[in-house]
């Protein structure tokens, strides 16, 4: 398989993850077993093997970021916005809560001129005053269905290397224009 997009596509997606050095990534989860690693600055990504020409997949797992003054949906949607994919097709955003975590999920359907048609799902979860992303795109119905359940295993084994304490202080009041 070709990865002459990977390029382009990866440095349109990391516009939006933010960098933290590999010793405070803060995230830990299940590697997706037979996937193969794939060199994303700053964030753990995946691909399965086995990819028909012409399609891929991706698995990318983002770093723990703090939240300071602002919900965690607050944070979730300015990460959906600060995404840097044509997206021709946003779904709501799904509250999933559960298991002493807060997670939000959405999916897009981005246009990209090499790719094609690409669709990801977005999943940030919260514990704390802590939130990561973890997504999944592919230009592939097909492998959609065949990997989702591996996709969910890595989502489902999600967690934080060591959550602080929820913060007991209310969140500062922003200051009069």
């Amino acid at each position: 398989m070709s990865r002459r997009w990977f390029g382009p596509l990866l440095v349109l997606l990391l516009a939006w993850l933010r960098s933290a050095a590999a010793d405070d990534f803060g995230v830990t989860f299940q590697p997706p077993p037979g996937w193969s690693p794939v060199e994303v600055q700053d964030s753990r990504g995946f691909s399965p093997p086995g990819e028909p020409p012409g399609t891929f997949m991706l698995l990318i797992v983002s770093h723990a970021d703090t939240l300071t003054a602002q919900t965690f949906r607050t944070w979730y949607e300015r990460q959906l916005a600060e995404i840097d994919l044509q997206v021709v097709e946003r779904g709501e955003i799904v509250d999933a809560s559960g298991h002493g975590q807060q997670i939000l999920v959405t999916t897009e359907t981005a246009q990209d001129p090499q790719t094609g048609r690409i669709r990801v799902l977005i999943y940030g979860f919260s514990v704390g005053n802590q939130a990561a992303l973890a997504l999944m795109m592919t230009n592939s119905d097909a492998l959609t269905q065949q990997h989702m359940p591996t996709v969910r295993a890595v989502f489902d084994s999600l967690a934080f290397s060591a959550v602080p304490p929820a913060s007991s202080e209310p969140l500062p009041a922003s200051p009069d224009p």
